[in-house]
């Protein structure tokens, strides 16, 4: 004979706690997995966005002629401390000079006459970019690259921050397209000779004109 017995108060309660308890760890799983799937898309980004910076500041400082001067901000003349200016000399005239500044809203390139252009987006904000400008006696200068990124964002769920440091060097010696001016009239020399630091052979295909 079918019963026809219904669920007790008991079991109703005992179910429904079952029912409680799968429905929290599901809905626990899951966010737990969307938060790192968010944070997981914060470091790539800024992941991404660093190299990026990194990997093009090598480039031009490899294929440049000369490492003219680091400085902070735009402040030609001060020394270089978190918000740094990289002034590059380039064999074409079209790239040359070549700047790579920065401040808190990000990295910007101008290569030559050209527009400056961003190299990160908004998604991140700059820590420091830190260049520092070493000389090989012997070699090619060297610039040290001490940089740090952060996710723009309030939400601790996307909060990322990633530090990187690198060095490059020229792979040439200096080369122009153009003629090489001084910006000051009889103000500069060629070599010095205390510390000895004296050019070793001097070629010219025309004339040699001094003081005239």
């Amino acid at each position: 004979m079918k019963s026809n017995r219904g669920f007790t108060l008991v079991e109703l309660i005992l179910y429904s706690a079952i029912f409680a308890v799968v429905g929290g760890l599901l809905t626990g799983v899951l966010v737990t997995s969307i938060r790192t799937q968010n944070k997981d898309a914060s470091k790539n980004e800024v992941t991404q966005q660093l190299d990026l910076v990194v990997n093009t500041v090598q480039r031009l400082v490899r294929n440049s002629s000369l490492i003219e001067v680091a400085y902070e901000g735009t402040a030609t003349g001060t020394a270089c401390s978190q918000y740094c200016t990289l002034a590059l000399r380039m064999a074409s005239s079209t790239k040359d000079p070549t700047i790579v500044r920065s401040d808190v809203t990000g990295v910007y390139l101008q290569e030559g006459s050209d527009e400056e252009v961003p190299l990160t987006t908004n998604e991140i904000v700059v820590d420091n970019l830190l260049f520092t400008k070493f000389e090989t006696p012997g070699g090619h200068a060297i610039v040290q690259i001490d940089a740090t990124f952060s996710r723009n964002t309030s939400n601790p769920q996307f909060a990322v921050t990633k530090s990187l440091r690198s060095a490059i060097s020229r792979v040439s010696a200096a080369t122009f397209d153009s003629n090489l001016i001084p910006n000051l009239n009889d103000a500069w020399d060629l070599g010095q000779t205390s510390p000895d630091k004296r050019w070793q052979d001097l070629y010219l295909s025309d004339n040699l004109f001094v003081g005239g």
